[in-house]
């Protein structure tokens, strides 16, 4: 960014008031590169919040203030916080928190989280606010930031239906632990249960319908149960599956990793399995389609064309849904063998059949994470923040690889990715 101004030594005039310090520097201007880019411009006005962000107003065009080594020894703040607004920019608490959803949206996450603290100070719901910046230190692998942020949540004592947990240890107690969001962040998270397993005298967990076999198999849990409740549910301590990562406080460094956490019996395993999982080439299962509720998530399987073109491998799905139609009209030249159940204890016994599980973030990565099998994850740009930014592996998957999208809708360079690596696999294969 280049400084097209200089300016005096900043003096902060005024006193605090509602968080802010207004502070005024004349700025003695290069005149020819101030004419030329940025038109006239004889004073910067800077509003410094408590804690930061400070916003900047600048003149239009590409011209970057030059305040930024004044300030930033004036006042201490660090530059990465700091938002300059544009000229005619509304500065209402609703447009920043706007404009930060947008940011959050771009990954940039050092906009958001300066213009979620703005946009708080300015009179925005602050459990609004709170919850994005819950979100932007997930993204950034700072979960203990995000813990502080989930507290500060609670301790404003809004209702959730989701917060269950009073707080208090888990020793020596019927621990309930209920799965009240989705199939994979019950799966996900059903890891924890071993962790309570260790303090409370019981561990029943309380989940879908579906999942109840499937879990009855986790580490640590001595019942799986679903709803509603019966009469027969005895239990000292509930909390939300969700609730326990921070519970215990969890960081990158103490996640429990380790996998799997879901462990079939041999008599699931040598179930009577379909005929065409028999083979000797290396087995690949394909899931393209995600739930309704995120498209963004999921590809069209003629997308996948190119992986199919990829020989020596037999390919398979566990796809359902709506998505599964798509195998109907697949060119001739293609083959997916159809292994799919509405079963999740028998689509997890055929998942431990399987080499690897190419797939789109849904309930099935979960499940072949838990299970240990090896995933590649095929994520859109705007991942959930259980999967962060900038890197290819999990913390909470040491058997995923995640594969990107770069720009938003990409799934071309996405698939050119996974195609690279598959020569390797076959090799591996082979050895």
């Amino acid at each position: 960014m280049k400084i097209l101004y200089t300016a005096h030594p900043f003096e902060a005039t005024g006193q605090p008031r509602n968080g802010f310090v207004r502070a005024e520097s004349d700025l003695v201007a290069e005149r020819n590169q101030q004419r030329a880019v940025a038109g006239r411009a004889d004073r910067h006005v800077v509003r410094v919040a408590f804690p930061p962000p400070c916003e900047i107003r600048r003149c239009s065009g590409e011209a970057a203030c030059p305040l930024w080594s004044p300030l930033r020894f004036a006042l201490e703040v660090p530059r990465d916080t700091w938002h300059v607004h544009e000229p005619g920019e509304s500065l209402t608490a609703t447009h920043a928190f706007e404009t930060a959803l947008k940011a959050l949206s771009r990954r940039d996450l050092d906009e958001a989280l300066a213009l979620l603290q703005r946009a708080e100070l300015l009179g925005h719901d602050a459990d609004e606010c709170a919850a994005g910046r819950w979100e932007c230190f997930m993204l950034a692998g700072q979960f203990e930031r995000a813990w502080s942020e989930s507290d500060h949540i609670a301790g404003r004592g809004k209702p959730d239906p989701h917060r269950l947990w009073d707080g208090l240890p888990f020793t020596g107690k019927r621990v309930l632990i209920r799965c009240l969001h989705g199939l994979g962040d019950a799966i996900q998270f059903a890891r924890y249960a071993k962790l309570v397993r260790r303090e409370a005298s019981h561990v029943i967990v309380q989940t879908h319908p579906e999942l109840v076999p499937l879990m009855q198999h986790a580490d640590g849990v001595d019942e799986a149960v679903t709803w509603p409740d019966s009469p027969s549910l005895q239990w000292d301590q509930q909390i939300e599956v969700m609730e326990l990562p921070r519970a215990f406080r969890t960081t990158l460094a103490t996640v429990p990793h380790e996998v799997p956490y879901i462990r079939l019996p041999q008599s699931v395993q040598e179930r009577a399995l379909p005929e065409a999982l028999q083979t000797g080439a290396p087995r690949i299962a394909l899931q393209w389609g995600s739930g309704w509720w995120n498209e963004a998530r999921s590809l069209a399987l003629a997308e996948l064309a190119p992986l199919l073109e990829c020989t020596g491998f037999d390919y398979f799905t566990l796809q359902m849904g709506e998505a599964r139609r798509q195998l109907e009209s697949l060119p001739g030249g293609y083959r997916i063998h159809d292994i799919a159940t509405p079963d999740v204890l028998e689509a997890a016994a055929r998942l431990m059949k399987i080499d690897l599980l190419i797939t789109v973030d849904t309930m099935m990565a979960h499940l072949g994470g838990a299970l240990g099998r090896p995933v590649w994850l095929l994520l859109p740009y705007e991942a959930d923040w259980r999967w962060m930014v900038d890197r290819d592996d999990s913390p909470w998957y040491p058997t995923m690889t995640l594969f990107r999208q770069s720009a938003p809708g990409d799934w071309g360079t996405v698939v050119q990715a996974v195609c690279a690596e598959l020569p390797a696999l076959r090799e591996s294969n082979a050895a």
